[in-house]
């Protein structure tokens, strides 16, 4: 027994001490071999179990997952070699069941022997054999059945056969397990390697000799179980071709009898433990990765025919340039392995060659095989003097029975029945010289003399009775021949034979043997005895002696007497034989005609037959063209499918309904735990890195026709996942397995967590809505605001919160009709209601739909703004605002007339009493002069200002802004006269806009132009253009004293003057022109620098 367990294995690599330990157990104590692997890492291991489950021996594999490092024992299971999976503990109870088993506690191979009972129990574990496989076991080797038997027995604690055969009988699989082990499966890559040496120097020159290039070349590997052998063949040749600059056809036929290897063969896809003894070269240019293993490269595939063949039955491949068939006859009984090799012979080209194993060899039929290389068991064919007989096998011994008749063997060159027949008959007298001929009068036996009536005729070998017959036979025996042919009876025969010069008598007897199996197999036996009586004349000393006188006349009378009955007797005999000639010969013309009619309705039959072949020919030919195209396709597809899975790096797995594994990607391994022989296993038996208890139920339901599944997993290293399990669909929209796809939402769900926080955070209150308007979740502010719980809140209709006080018609009809229809959602919904809890609030309501990855998908965000104390104090800002402007308008328009009467008098006393009275006094009333005109214009621009917010649109109209130039440079005449300023201007546009407040901004800002000039001559430029086509900027640009960038907004406001009362002015022009640019919708700004002059700048944007 062996055991393995190691973590030092190098995986990937050629180093595999515990195969190499394996193998040689199972060679030393063949089916006495127990193979165990255990605990370790990579795949070493699996193909030592595979070698002893070969040799008949029992195996076992550690449960993985009682396993610290499961890799070895997850190959063993995934390739099929371990008769048990168990955990160690379960793994000795069985070595101590084993034990006490009798197949194992046996001593010697004859207590064996005498372990199964009788022949018939053979029979009839043969005879289930061949009812559910259709495989007939009945001429294999009885060693290797008895001891793969012996096996089974062990595997399912059977201590006798009977009870065996009981159970075949009720288990249909245990048949099919047992054929399994009898059918052999050892195969690897380049096995034998001087093997292959030899074929490329011995043998494919040899074949390449004389060939054309269109002549393919044609090899054969019978029982090529999972193709290993012929694919290194293919390899082998297409490597010697391209050394040799060949370009010639590769057909190469490899045939099993189990369709299930021959499946794996077609597919050639190998894991890594079969391809230990693939050179790294070799490795990187005839195989492709696939499937989590290697696929042999199409080119190789192509030349490769593999196809299921009995060659117990079928009939064989032909016209072949080499037969491959290593370590198969080794299990065949001594008629099978004739019968093979009779087909072997047949099937090969006359310059063909034959592989053998090293434990093989041609056996009877060395004189049709000659050795190239005794030791390698390669054999050149050798014509044959006639086509080998090919034995029929003998058919099932049970069947036969019950019919009454069992057939024996077909017509063998010496046929043992009729040697044992004929034995028994001439037991019964005496044994003169006889032969053995059969129907056709050839010679298959000689015992005795026969060299006075037989011998070789010149020319050409021939083993013919009549060819052979010395001179004076041939009618005799011809015609005794015939006879007995005719009445199948014994003819005895008498005849005359020319032996040294001289005729002598013979009798000769033809006896008909029957064999004992077929009835049509007649043999006769011919036997040669010299006769008795004095057919020649006796010397004429010894009459005279006898009687003592001479009488000359009488001896001269007997000898013409007997000369003349004798000739009589041939005579009559020659007429016979001619008569016989002439009714074979008008019997044949009769046969000939029969024959050429038939002849003539079978060429008919052939030429219809001929046409409809051509009719299934073009049939055929368009079928393996759509063969062709859609292999193509599915090629094509294929290789598609492999690159998107090897390319995506996203987890993804295949199962099947079974939930076995079909596919996966690389980025799924870490996730389950997985490795490329898990292909073929179920995802139930796999130790996940994630937690997700209920992931059999998920697929279950899925496979089932349920809902796709999803869940929230977090990964090995902390990543978080949406786990999403959808159905895989076939061709019919029929569900045949699961997807499971794994998508990365680490960032997403570290987003949704920080807006989460951000939402608890917001005063603002917030909920989130399912599509069917659920609430989902909302935050704090929300709870705090109206005086809710969560309970009461979540996973519930909005409509039905507290007391149904969300229950609003028109919130209803915003996001039932509003929200669907507006892309943006909507902002600002204004709802005034009366709240149980917090009484009449007025609320601005803003929606917004969020489409959000599964299991999410369509959500609804509510944000609701309480604006019950804004619109408190907007109305409280409102209502004082309008008495200030009625204040603003009394103050100045009651105040004009006494401040008019003011100045008036004032002005008067100054222009009376000038100089009249003191200094002082003068100075005093130009202070009041003085004061009352500052204060009239003062309550002049508050009249504007106050007029420039009154007016509406209903005064805006369409403005020549050319116009509106003009009347402001008439207005500013004197003004520009006195201080010579130069105003240009460009063309000014048309706009929408109220011309009068036009006219103010226009006039304030060239006034003001004006009068903060620098020492320079005053220079004003307006101008007008477009911003991104659609408002208009205004400009009016000076050369005065300028502004401070940090005084740029200052300026806007009411009664603001940078330089006190050095110039003249209220401080209200540029209030009034912000108001009137602002209420035309644009906006107002200054560029400037002090001492560099001021480019004032305003907007106003077109109207619908």
């Amino acid at each position: 027994m062996g055991t393995c367990g190691s973590r030092g294995g190098r995986a990937g690599g050629r180093n595999l001490p515990i195969d190499y330990f394996l193998r040689s157990l199972a060679q030393d104590k063949s089916s006495k071999a127990i193979g165990i692997v255990l605990s370790g890492t990579a795949s070493d291991g699996t193909l030592g179990l595979k070698a002893v489950k070969a040799q008949g021996g029992i195996t076992f594999a550690q449960e993985p997952s009682s396993a610290k490092f499961d890799g070895m024992p997850r190959s063993a299971i995934a390739a099929g070699v371990a008769d048990f999976v168990l955990a160690p503990d379960e793994i000795a109870k069985r070595l101590v069941s084993l034990a006490r088993h009798p197949y194992v506690a046996l001593k010697s191979p004859e207590d064996g022997e005498a372990a199964l009972e009788t022949e018939s129990a053979l029979n009839r574990i043969f005879h289930l054999l061949r009812s559910v496989t259709r495989n007939d076991f009945t001429h294999y080797k009885c060693t290797t059945i008895r001891r793969r038997l012996h096996r089974r027995m062990v595997l399912h604690a059977h201590e006798k056969l009977g009870d065996y055969i009981a159970y075949l009988q009720e288990n249909p699989a245990e048949v099919r397990a047992l054929a399994d082990d009898l059918l052999v499966c050892v195969t690897s890559f380049f096995r034998e390697p001087e093997y292959f040496e030899a074929l490329a120097t011995m043998v494919f020159p040899e074949i390449l000799k004389g060939r054309s290039p269109e002549d393919s070349i044609r090899v054969w590997v019978p029982g090529c179980a999972t193709g290993e052998e012929a694919y290194s063949i293919a390899i082998c040749l297409t490597e010697f071709l391209e050394r040799d600059g060949a370009n010639v056809p590769l057909q190469i036929f490899a045939s099993d009898i189990s369709e299930t290897t021959i499946e794996k063969a077609r597919a050639a896809i190998y894991m890594m433990p079969a391809l230990a003894e693939v050179s790294p070269a070799r490795l990187k240019r005839f195989f492709v990765k696939a499937n989590g293993g290697y696929q042999i490269a199409k080119s190789i595939r192509e030349g490769c025919i593999f196809a299921r063949q009995n060659v117990a039955k079928d009939p064989p491949f032909h016209n072949l340039d080499l037969i491959c068939c290593c370590n198969v006859l080794i299990y065949f009984g001594p008629v099978l392995q004739r019968k093979a090799l009779a087909e072997f012979h047949y099937a090969l080209k006359p310059r063909g060659f034959l592989m053998l194993g090293p434990s093989e060899s041609v056996g009877p039929l060395s004189h049709s095989f000659s050795p190239l290389d005794k030791k390698l068991k390669i054999y050149a064919k050798q014509p044959a003097s006639e086509p080998l007989n090919i034995p029929a096998l003998a058919s099932d011994p049970l069947a036969a029975k019950a019919a009454g008749n069992e057939p024996a063997g077909g017509n063998v060159r010496v046929a043992l029945d009729v040697q044992k027949t004929a034995e028994r008959m001439l037991l019964a007298q005496y044994a003169p010289a006889r032969v053995i001929v059969d129907d056709a009068l050839n010679v298959v036996d000689v015992r005795g003399d026969t060299g006075p009536y037989l011998q070789l005729a010149p020319g050409e070998p021939t083993y013919n009775l009549l060819k052979m017959a010395r001179q004076g036979l041939f009618v005799g025996l011809r015609t005794a021949v015939l006879k007995a042919k005719q009445k199948k009876a014994a003819i005895s025969q008498q005849a005359r034979v020319r032996q040294h010069g001289k005729l002598r008598d013979v009798n000769l007897k033809v006896v008909p043997i029957n064999g004992p199996g077929r009835s049509d197999a007649l043999h006769f036996m011919v036997l040669f005895e010299g006769a008795t009586s004095a057919a020649a004349p006796a010397p004429d000393g010894a009459g005279q002696q006898k009687t003592g006188v001479a009488r000359p006349g009488k001896t001269t009378g007997v000898r013409g007497a007997r000369e003349n009955a004798r000739l009589k007797q041939e005579l009559a005999a020659t007429r016979e034989y001619l008569q016989s000639i002439i009714e074979e010969q008008e019997a044949s013309t009769e046969e000939l005609k029969s024959a050429n009619e038939e002849a003539q309705a079978s060429n008919e039959e052939l030429e219809t037959a001929k046409e409809e072949l051509q009719s299934t020919n073009e049939e055929l030919n368009t079928l393996n063209d759509e063969l062709k195209t859609r292999n193509a396709a599915l090629t094509e597809v294929n290789n598609d499918l492999s690159n998107v899975l090897a390319s995506i790096n996203v987890p993804l797995i295949m199962v099947g309904k079974d939930l076995n594994i079909r596919r996966f990607t690389q980025s799924m391994e870490p996730m389950l735990n997985l490795i490329d022989s898990d292909i073929g296993r179920s995802i139930l038996d796999l130790k996940p890195n994630i937690h997700v208890p209920d992931l059999p139920e998920l697929l279950r339901s899925v496979v089932n026709g349920g809902s796709p599944g999803v869940r929230e997993i977090q990964g090995p290293k902390g990543r978080w996942f949406s786990m999403q399990a959808l159905p895989y669909r076939g061709p019919d929209n029929k569900i045949d397995g699961a997807l499971l796809v794994l998508l990365d939402i680490h960032m997403t769900k570290d987003a949704r967590d920080y807006a989460e926080a951000i939402v608890e955070t917001v005063r603002q209150p917030l909920l989130v809505l399912a599509k069917d308007f659920k609430v989902r979740s909302a935050n704090r502010a929300f709870y705090e605001t109206f005086k809710v719980s969560k309970a009461e809140t979540e996973n519930r209709s909005i409509y039905d919160l507290g007391n149904g006080q969300w229950n609003i018609p028109k919130l209803q009809q915003a996001l039932e009709n509003v929200l669907p229809k507006t892309p943006g959602g909507f902002v600002d919904f204004e709802v005034d209601h009366k709240f149980e809890e917090i009484g009449r609030k007025t609320m601005l309501v803003s929606a917004r739909e969020i489409e959000q990855p599964a299991p999410y998908g369509r959500t609804i965000l509510l944000a609701i703004e309480d604006i019950t104390r804004r619109n408190q104090a907007e109305n409280q800002i409102r209502r004082t605002n309008e008495d200030l402007e009625h204040f603003a308008y009394a103050a100045s328009h009651d105040l004009q007339e006494p401040l008019r009467m003011v100045t008036s008098y004032t002005q008067l006393l100054a222009r009376d009493y000038k100089g009249k009275l003191d200094k002082e006094a003068d100075r005093y009333i130009a202070y009041a002069v003085e004061g009352s005109r500052r204060m009239e214009d003062l309550l002049k621009g508050m009249r504007e200002l106050w007029q420039a917010g009154e007016r509406g649109e209903e005064h805006e109209t369409v403005v020549d802004c050319n116009e509106v130039l003009k009347k402001v440079l008439l207005n500013l005449h004197k003004t520009i006269a006195d201080s010579g300023a130069i105003v240009t201007h460009e063309p000014l546009p048309t706009v929408w806009a109220e011309e009068t407040g036009l006219v103010q901004v226009f006039q304030n800002l060239v006034g003001n132009a004006i009068k903060y000039r620098s020492k320079k001559r005053p220079e004003v430029h307006v101008s007008a253009g477009t911003k991104d086509k659609r408002e208009w900027v205004f400009s009016v640009k000076d050369n005065g004293i300028g502004i401070d960038p940090q005084c740029a907004e200052k300026i806007f406001g009411m009664f603001n003057r940078l330089n006190g009362r050095k110039y003249p002015g209220s401080g209200i022009g540029l209030a009034i022109c912000w108001k009137v640019v602002e209420r035309l919708g644009g906006r107002i700004w200054v560029e400037s620098k002090p001492g560099r002059g001021a480019d004032f700048k305003f907007t106003i944007p077109p109207k619908d």
